[in-house]
């Protein structure tokens, strides 16, 4: 029994030579922070304030942390903030309070994915067109080219608009002059020089 370490020896052995902090140690011996503070002191005083004082928490760290968890800042963000690598950031703040940090990192991935979710809703609300709706913008196309050739030369030229198989890609609008111009050629074929130049 004589062997066996009383709490204080324990509470002494893992502040000072395996360097855990009074809220660890007490969650690793599930007893309060105030117990292990009474013991550190009762051991020894001003060793116990000295090594808080050592133990400080560098001013950019203190404002990295806040960075990231009160601010929302990302890793990469908070280490272009205090001069530091995203490497560095991450391994402190996972040291620091590792529990915290993976559930901070967890309730992030989450928000990320509802964010990506809905902008990819709003993308095919904005972008997507169905075949029915492609369909009918190219038969509206091919409708007002129809009118305009006949307009200036009669069936013949949509005769040979169709027959040749170009339809509107025989033309192309130009919004500068507001006009369906003759393409020289689709695909290396080249469009009939019969047809309008301009619509």
């Amino acid at each position: 029994m004589s062997g066996r370490l009383s709490i204080k020896d324990i509470v002494v052995k893992l502040f000072y030579e395996e360097g855990l902090n009074v809220t660890e140690i007490a969650k690793h011996l599930d007893i309060s922070k105030q117990a292990i503070s009474k013991h550190l002191i009762k051991h020894d005083p001003v060793k116990y304030n000295k090594e808080k004082d050592n133990r400080k928490i560098p001013s950019w760290i203190e404002l990295a942390i806040k960075l990231f968890y009160n601010e929302g800042l990302t890793v990469k963000e908070v280490a272009e903030k205090v001069d530091k690598s995203s490497t560095y950031i991450s391994k402190m703040l996972s040291n620091y309070d590792s529990e915290r940090y993976q559930n901070e990192k967890s309730v992030r991935r989450k928000k990320s994915g509802i964010k990506e979710k809905i902008r990819k809703r709003k993308w095919k609300k904005n972008n997507y067109k169905s075949k029915v709706d492609v369909d009918h913008v190219l038969i509206k196309k091919q409708h007002e080219i129809d009118v305009k050739v006949f307009s200036k030369g009669g069936s013949s030229n949509v005769s040979s608009l169709h027959e040749s198989g170009y339809l509107q890609s025989a033309y192309s609008y130009n919004e500068k002059n507001n006009k369906y111009t003759r393409n020289g050629h689709v695909d290396g074929a080249l469009i009939p020089t019969s047809l309008p130049k301009n619509l």
